[in-house]
């Protein structure tokens, strides 16, 4: 549960760029932490979700399985690797909204950016 609510910090942590006024830097975030950091936990939220969902839709429960743990272990995996799986995919979308903006701020950084006034 934890997971699922602390998901792209990119949201987060990543300050788009705005327009700036005129003759004003633009203000935005022009470092990769935030993405870089969705990237890794994102991709192994994913890894662990598709080998969870893999190891529950492989595993055969034998018939003499006296207390019907087995079932239980199986729909267990199956749920969590669904989760992960679900995790993962807000932590790639964060990565990406992350990667864009601070790409567009470097782009941009450091320059004094004008309007236009003609």
């Amino acid at each position: 549960m934890v997971l699922l609510l602390s998901t792209g910090c990119s949201f987060i942590a990543v300050t788009p760029p705005k327009s700036p006024s005129a003759g004003k830097k633009l203000v935005c975030t022009d470092h990769y932490f935030a993405p870089i950091f969705d990237t890794v936990i994102g991709a192994a939220s994913l890894g662990l979700g598709t080998g969870l969902a893999v190891e529950s839709a492989v595993t055969h429960c034998d018939r003499n399985d006296t207390f019907g743990l087995c079932g239980a272990f199986k729909g267990a995996f199956a749920v969590m690797g669904g989760i992960m799986l679900v995790n993962g995919l807000f932590y790639a979308i964060g990565a990406v909204y992350g990667y864009k903006h601070v790409g567009t701020c470097r782009a941009h950084g450091g320059e004094e950016l004008r309007l236009n006034t003609k």
